[in-house]
């Protein structure tokens, strides 16, 4: 029988995986060996792991056991497991109405975790972004739409401490004018920032009792003739976005 090959990614979220209650920490060998791959393989994909916060390294046991930040992650997509599963169908039908690939993202920390996607048919985008990518508050339109819910002294907080990054903002209250205005229009729009040469326009998704749970957000390539109709756009999202009610 013909040895399956693993790509890159698939071996990276193996080694994830083998991360137990009863086996909490491996050496690279062991994980070579566990995998059935090279050692510089093995080597090659532990320190980008290690490089991306997934996992950690104990220098006296020159071995590797998984960050507190994954563990972290892991709770977000449990304490949304119903909202991944009744979204599925929504941001299939907003992926063909908007011709955007969509996704939904919620507020953990300082970050915006996306727990669903759905490609649009013609623009696979899962070299920018995929399920269980967590990205800094204020770099995407989600991520503004999360923040413009805080009250204005949270927003401060979070500026002070993450938002003198090379972003569009200058300075905190360039950003609260933008949150505000955000916050008043119901809708958010990126261009460039986190997804270089992609504009990307989010509304809120709110549950049956009115609460924001979410954000929803749509990404197109950014090109001249999309930005003279993306206002438009954004506010037609919106719209259909106000009429959305999930379980979550």
């Amino acid at each position: 029988m013909k040895k399956k090959t693993y790509s890159s990614l698939e071996n990276a979220l193996r080694i994830l995986d083998l991360f137990t209650m009863e086996k909490s920490e491996y050496s690279i060998r062991e994980i070579s060996d566990q995998l059935g791959i090279a050692y510089s393989t093995a080597h090659r994909l532990v320190k980008n792991l290690e490089d991306e916060g997934f996992i950690v390294k104990d220098s006296i046991l020159n071995s590797y056991r998984l960050s507190v930040s994954i563990l972290s992650l892991s709770s977000v997509v449990t304490a949304h497991t119903k909202l991944i599963s009744n979204s599925t169908y929504l941001l299939k039908k907003l992926s063909s109405q908007f011709k955007a690939t969509v996704q939904i993202g919620v507020m953990h920390r300082e970050h915006v975790y996306y727990i669903n996607k759905t490609d649009y048919e013609h623009l696979i985008l899962g070299y920018v972004t995929y399920i269980e990518r967590k990205v800094p508050l204020h770099y995407t339109s989600a991520g503004k739409i999360l923040l413009s819910q805080l009250s204005e002294e949270e927003i401060i907080h979070y500026s002070e401490q993450y938002l003198l990054t090379a972003t569009a903002f200058s300075n905190i209250e360039d950003f609260l004018d933008e949150l505000k205005h955000v916050k008043t229009n119901g809708y958010a729009i990126s261009a460039d920032e986190h997804y270089q040469d992609f504009i990307t326009v989010a509304a809120p998704l709110k549950n049956t009792s009115g609460h924001i749970i979410a954000a929803i957000e749509l990404i197109y390539p950014n090109d001249a003739k999309l930005l003279r109709t993306i206002e438009q756009r954004a506010k037609e999202f919106k719209k259909v976005c106000e009429k959305i009610r999930l379980n979550s």
